[in-house]
């Protein structure tokens, strides 16, 4: 059996919805389009309403279905500032993160997230692999340049970050996990 696998980018006063193979979601504008909330059904029935982000601003959310029928969805703060939450179809936080989501794997498994520090956009920081399924992380590790990352490539058990220019090496990580 396949999976629908839909993006969402909320704008403006746009109202959008969205599908798995067992739960559907929509993006509910009614409290405000800086501030939409996620509600979450399946067979029809609402089963959870998500505040992503409480009494914060969520204008431009991206809403995806993920490993598990969780729901990832992701926002910018400002400048070189992405936050990010990722829920159980029944409403429940599995993690928050603030850091930018660099790609997600082909199964939509894992997340390579990249935590700068202290909001410099280009220091060093942390990156992490998130698990889809759980929330967790399952790999991180202190890396410079990271910002200068412009593709991803997914390997059985390696992810490979590949540079914008060519005076900087690839980034490549090994995991334990296949990243299929």
């Amino acid at each position: 059996m396949r999976s629908l696998v839909v993006v969402v980018v909320v704008a403006a006063e746009a109202i959008a919805s969205a599908q798995s193979h067992r739960f559907t979601f929509e993006v509910d504008q009614s409290a405000g389009k800086e501030h939409p909330h996620i509600v979450v059904r399946e067979r029809g029935k609402t089963i959870a309403r998500i505040d992503p982000a409480p009494g914060g601003s969520t204008k431009n959310m991206e809403v995806q279905f993920v490993a598990g029928d969780n729901l990832l969805a992701t926002w910018s703060c400002g400048t070189s500032c992405e936050v990010g939450v990722l829920h159980s179809p029944r409403g429940r936080e599995l993690a928050s993160f603030s850091a930018k989501v660099l790609d997600l794997s082909p199964a939509r498994t894992f997340a390579v997230v990249f935590d700068g520090t202290a909001g410099e956009p280009f220091g060093g920081g942390r990156l992490d692999l998130l698990d889809m399924r759980t929330g967790r992380i399952i790999s991180s590790s202190e890396q410079n340049e990271i910002w200068n990352v412009c593709d991803v490539r997914w390997e059985r058990n390696r992810i490979t970050l590949l540079p914008c220019d060519s005076r900087t090496q690839p980034i490549r990580l090994r995991i334990k996990h296949n990243t299929g």
